[in-house]
């Protein structure tokens, strides 16, 4: 039970970097993703809580319905 958060934080980094995003060299939590036409979209991760932000709306929208089909994760606003 003690490695769940680690297994957690290993499949949410490596699902988010498939994704094209890209990890903070200064913060481990933080991840974000450009494209120059559409904008920015930033993740910062608490634990199993993450936090969505940007320009790309149409992008967040799109990730966020990329993780309830992944995780199962309903709750998403």
């Amino acid at each position: 039970l003690s490695s769940a958060p680690n297994l957690w934080s290993q499949a949410i980094t490596e699902y988010f970097i498939d994704l094209g995003f890209t990890r903070s060299r200064s913060d481990s939590t933080l991840f974000s993703k450009h494209d120059p036409e559409k904008g920015w979209i930033l993740i910062s991760l608490f634990v199993d809580d993450y936090l969505i932000a940007g320009s790309d709306k149409d992008g967040i929208i799109k990730l966020k319905k990329d993780l309830v089909a992944r995780f199962g994760n309903s709750n998403i606003v």
